[in-house]
Parts: C-alpha cells; sequence; structure tokens
C-alpha cells in the first residue's frame, strides 16, 4: 500500500482502473457475505421468511456498491481511501458474522452503519483539511457528502 506519490484524492482520468490487493481483500469479503446470505435463503421454509434476509442483502449490496463507486472515483492508493476499505471490509465481517441471529440485530447495524459514518467523515474532512485543489473538486465534496448515506 502506497500513497501514490500524489496528494490527489480523486483518481487521476488517466490513472489505471486495475483494482488494489486491498480492494481485492474487499471484495473477497463480500463474496463471503452474499454466500452466508444465500445460505440463509436456501434455510427459509417460506417465502415470507425471505423477506428479512432479502432486506439483510440490500444492505450488504449497498455498502459493497457504495464503496466500489468511492474507489471509482477516488484514487485506492492514497491512504484515506484505504482506511475506508479496510473499515468497511471490518464493518462487512462484522455484519456477515452477525447474519445468523435475529438476537445480533445491533451488531448487524453497527456493522452496516460504521463504515457509512466513517466513509463520509474521512472523505469529507481529507477534502476540507487538503482544500482540494483539482478541477473536480466541487464534485468531490458533493460525492462525499453523498456518500455518507
Amino acid at each position: 500500500m502506497t500513497t501514490g506519490g500524489s496528494t490527489e484524492l480523486v483518481r487521476r482520468p488517466n490513472a489505471s482502473n486495475r483494482a488494489t490487493l486491498l480492494e481485492l481483500l474487499f471484495d473477497v469479503v463480500f463474496v463471503a457475505a452474499l454466500a452466508l446470505i444465500s445460505m440463509l435463503i436456501a434455510e427459509r421454509d417460506s417465502w415470507a421468511g425471505v423477506g428479512p434476509v432479502v432486506l439483510m442483502l440490500m444492505a450488504i449490496w449497498w455498502t459493497w456498491s457504495i464503496t466500489s463507486t468511492t474507489t471509482d472515483f477516488y484514487d485506492p492508493d492514497q491512504r484515506p481511501i484505504q482506511a475506508i476499505l479496510m473499515v468497511t471490509a471490518l464493518g462487512a465481517v462484522v455484519t456477515a458474522a452477525a447474519l445468523g441471529s435475529a438476537a445480533h440485530a445491533l451488531v448487524f447495524a453497527v456493522g452496516y452503519v460504521t463504515p457509512h459514518v466513517v466513509r463520509g467523515l474521512v472523505l469529507v474532512g481529507v477534502l476540507h483539511q487538503r482544500r482540494h485543489r483539482h478541477r473536480h473538486r466541487h464534485q468531490a465534496k458533493g460525492r462525499a457528502a453523498r456518500f455518507f448515506f
């Protein structure tokens, strides 16, 4: 993991689109979570029992989707983005660990909410701190604010 030799947080248009090792690890964590969800769906006796599991699937899918969008726009070689990836992967592990039991709803919620809050705080904080001078400055700050949700 490097800082890419640049202080720009936004990915340069001519930058490589190859996934970093951290991004690949992040994807593997989500594949494991999706496998757990598919097992939970298979165990359900009725369609009514599938509803809560589909809700969990949507939460995990949203977390993966928004984080993938983050690394498409922001440079994944920058330390703040790497920190976001690590916190999100840890949150996915916590969320996946809580999938099997309704008693772990609070653990699921914490594992889901924490990466979203951290992502927003890191992006808004770093962009403000660096007084982002990139030509996409306004777009970067707008995306950071939207990533809060």
